[in-house]
């Protein structure tokens, strides 16, 4: 869960965050464009003041030029709204999962309590109604009483006996108990897995948007020169049957402008989430701890199995006379090769 409710959403508000800078950067660079837009008609102004002091009476000239116009058609509205609508869809989008996810965490957290209860419930009584009606399940431990009833028999409890049986009195784990918790282990270590990608998943998106932001800052601005140039003449038809060039220049104009734009601007880089480091502390103890309840579950069957033996001492008697019967018959058969174990007198 909490996987779900603050990583998760953390790598949406950064995913959030690039879409913002792709938005303030396209908004930024539309009014630039349009600035220019607004450089060229100041050139055009500029220009049509110079021949209006140069020839006042060449009055065309000052008309073919008002018509000259430049309009830039970008929507400036248009585009932020455009932007405004993706970033919102992605965190409506995201405010929906999210919100999904709770109520469906919160009815599965329900459901599970619920079968946890009904599970401990039905495996509790399975657990008694298999102690009480059948000697050879979970009979596989070596006890003070077994170890008692052995040496007044005069039967010593081999090694190669116990082989197979667990020690109730150490904490030493058999390879039965082990082979017992690597299912376990195995579904634990997938689930960390799992959690560890998405946690660098979150990583890799914060420092993503960091060393972008830093890329962003330096890019530096991008300058523009327009260079104007303007020439009038006139000729007159007369002057050339008489001379092979009769133009005159009336206007010469010629002036650069300068226009420089960020591409992107300061305004533009935004911080970025950054994980939650406790989060991940959480997640670390919670999966140790899982690791540390599937070791701690071998000797909470231990004590499962006391617990009913000191309920019900007579069975437990009896549970004890069979495992010693199939001791001494093991031993039997070393020597004679026959191996039979009576097993009427162990039933409840």
């Amino acid at each position: 869960m909490l996987l779900v409710l603050n990583v998760i959403p953390n790598i949406a508000r950064n995913v959030n965050v690039i879409t913002r800078i792709l938005r303030c950067t396209s908004v930024a660079l539309t009014e630039s464009l349009i600035n220019s837009s607004q450089l060229v008609n100041k050139a055009k102004e500029e220009l049509i003041q110079k021949i209006i002091q140069a020839r006042k009476n060449e009055i065309t000239f000052v008309k073919s030029l008002t018509h000259f116009d430049t309009r830039t058609r970008i929507n400036v509205s248009e585009v932020q709204q455009q932007f405004n609508l993706v970033s919102q869809k992605i965190e409506g989008d995201f405010s929906w999962v999210k919100m999904l996810v709770e109520e469906t965490l919160l009815q599965a957290n329900r459901l599970l309590a619920a079968m946890f209860v009904i599970c401990l419930v039905t495996s509790s009584t399975w657990y008694l109604k298999a102690y009480l009606t059948d000697v050879r399940f979970d009979n596989v431990y070596v006890t003070r009483q077994l170890e008692q009833l052995a040496r007044r028999n005069g039967i010593e409890i081999l090694p190669g006996d116990a082989k197979r049986l667990i020690s109730s009195r150490g904490c030493r784990m058999s390879q039965r108990e082990f082979l017992r918790c690597v299912p376990y282990l195995l579904v634990i270590t997938s689930y960390l897995i799992l959690t560890l990608v998405v946690i660098a998943v979150d990583h890799m998106v914060f420092h993503f948007i960091v060393a972008g932001g830093l890329w962003l800052s330096d890019v530096p601005s991008v300058t523009a020169t327009i260079d104007v140039k303007y020439t009038v003449r006139r000729i007159t038809p007369i002057c050339s049957l008489f001379h092979s060039s009769c133009d005159e220049e009336i206007l010469r104009h010629q002036k650069p402008y300068r226009w420089s734009f960020n591409l992107v601007p300061g305004r533009c880089v935004i911080e970025p989430s950054e994980p939650d480091r406790g989060v991940v502390l959480q997640l670390g103890l919670l999966y140790l701890m899982a690791y540390v309840l599937v070791v701690f579950e071998v000797y909470i069957r231990r004590v499962r199995r006391k617990v009913s033996a000191s309920f019900f001492e007579r069975q437990e008697e009896r549970r004890i006379v069979f495992l010693y019967r199939k001791i001494v018959a093991k031993q039997e058969k070393k020597r004679t090769g026959v191996f039979f174990v009576k097993v009427s007198e162990g039933k409840a």
